[in-house]
């Protein structure tokens, strides 16, 4: 009979302890659910179009600026040449 007890006891044990461990995890655990994972993906790809689209912008500024220079030292140079004739 004593043995039954113990048996019991010793199953309700670990079912008690591992419903709390489950709840423990559920809250505090790293797991995420399918949906979390697609909003992660979701916006990795929103930031990655933003990256790429600020890329793209600066390029087009840099070589805005580079033709820009370009122009001034041409008509620095120009300006140079005319006044030394």
């Amino acid at each position: 009979m004593h043995t039954r007890v113990y048996g019991q006891f010793a199953v309700i044990g670990m079912l008690l302890s591992l419903m709390g461990f489950k709840q423990y995890m559920d809250t505090e655990g790293t797991f995420i659910t399918e949906r979390e994972a697609q909003e992660k993906v979701e916006a990795m790809a929103i930031k990655r179009e933003q990256l790429l689209k600020r890329i793209e912008f600066n390029k087009k500024l840099d070589e805005d600026r580079r033709e820009l220079i370009r122009k001034a030292h041409d008509d620095d140079v120009a300006h140079n040449l005319q006044a030394k004739v």
